[in-house]
């Protein structure tokens, strides 16, 4: 499994700005667009093997629950800045 994460607000919509896709009473498909949707891929897709990236947003907001290991700033297509990557390596106790 490989895992790329990032933190922001997201708004879903269908891909023909229609009502969203009623699947039964308790689902619904949607898609979600955006900086930060475009962002997670990103770093989901330099993630080789087992490894679980996050930015540094995320990072902030776990660091006191997880051990993650500093990787350094990756620029990324459709991103206008560096981005800070961690790689998570354990849950603290």
């Amino acid at each position: 499994m490989v895992e790329g994460l990032e933190d922001d607000e997201i708004v879903p919509v269908d891909q023909v700005d229609q009502p969203m896709f009623l699947i039964n009473a308790t689902r619904t498909e949607y898609t979600a667009i955006g900086t930060v949707v475009n962002l997670a891929a990103r770093v989901c897709a330099i993630a080789p093997g087992e490894q679980i990236l996050v930015t540094n947003r995320v990072h902030s907001a776990v660091e006191e629950r997880v051990t993650a290991n500093a990787l350094g700033d990756f620029e990324f297509k459709g991103i206008s800045r560096p981005v800070p990557i961690y790689e998570v390596v354990a849950l603290r106790g």
